[in-house]
């Protein structure tokens, strides 16, 4: 059974990545998709929301070349989709270096046990945070909130990784002040007592959050079997550059390094 994702990227990144052993989640704000995060009812939690997009498809598609890697010197990463699996902590939060940001699965219950969802392609992908008669959010919202699309970008065949954040407030108390919101002794008593359900109320209320990406780290033992195809407008100086760099950065490797069959031409 397949249990690779591939993502797409320019040979600087795939670069940045190996050295820092992290990968970029970026705002939903900041996606491609301009519809992606709004909701009908409340305001959009996008600003909250990160990801990393991938996708399932083995072969191939010259339009997410031209999308998402639309360098010279570009390369589409295989990988095992455990890659990207952060620890929790026990109170649900993500075990991470940060400590500026509390950081947990998208839309938390206790029940989510992986970052990784696969994308729904739909005719219309407007969501509302309905809530049932006992003041719970109805199934829809949790299961498609931020990862509900029009099914003209099906080509795409997306799975992401996506988690959201806000700022700790216990380690960054100083965030409070540049936003000039009141807060009072109740509801930084509820941060210690019910940390998710102060998450979800900084969520729902939009008190706020300042950047745009977070930085994950990656297992890198995955990636010395990674299969590695370097885009269609790469040369074999390219493939020597690329064969070198993983040499010296993953002295394990034994994956795949080959170049790709399409053949485009440079603009």
């Amino acid at each position: 059974m397949e249990n690779k994702v591939y993502h797409y990227t320019s040979f600087e990144t795939f670069c940045k990545i190996i050295s820092s052993q992290k990968i970029r989640f970026n705002s939903l704000s900041n996606v491609d998709d301009a519809e992606e995060g709004r909701l009908n009812d409340s305001p959009s939690q996008a600003p909250y929301t990160f990801v990393s997009c991938w996708t399932k498809e083995l072969d191939e598609k010259v339009e997410l070349w031209k999308m998402y890697a639309n360098d010279e010197f570009s390369v589409r990463i295989g990988v095992d989709k455990r890659i990207i699996k952060p620890k929790q902590t026990r109170v649900g939060f993500l075990d991470t270096e940060y400590t500026k940001y509390l950081i947990a699965p998208r839309n938390i219950d206790g029940s989510i046990k992986s970052i990784l969802h696969d994308v729904e392609y739909v005719d219309d992908p407007s969501i509302s945070m309905v809530r049932n008669i006992y003041g719970f959010f109805t199934p829809e919202y949790i299961a498609r909130y931020a990862l509900t699309k029009r099914k003209e970008w099906a080509f795409q065949s997306e799975t992401r990784y996506v988690i959201q954040a806000i700022p700790n407030m216990v380690k960054y108390p100083e965030f409070k002040n540049k936003q000039n919101i009141l807060f009072n002794a109740v509801f930084f008593n509820r941060l210690k007592r019910e940390p998710i359900l102060f998450f979800h109320d900084w969520i729902m209320n939009d008190f706020g959050i300042d950047i745009d990406n977070l930085d994950i780290p990656f297992d890198m033992n995955y990636m010395k079997y990674a299969d590695l195809l370097l885009g269609p407008s790469t040369t074999i100086s390219h493939e020597n550059i690329l064969t070198k760099f993983v040499k010296s950065h993953i002295p394990e490797y034994c994956g795949r390094i080959h170049r790709s069959k399409i053949h485009l031409r440079v603009k």
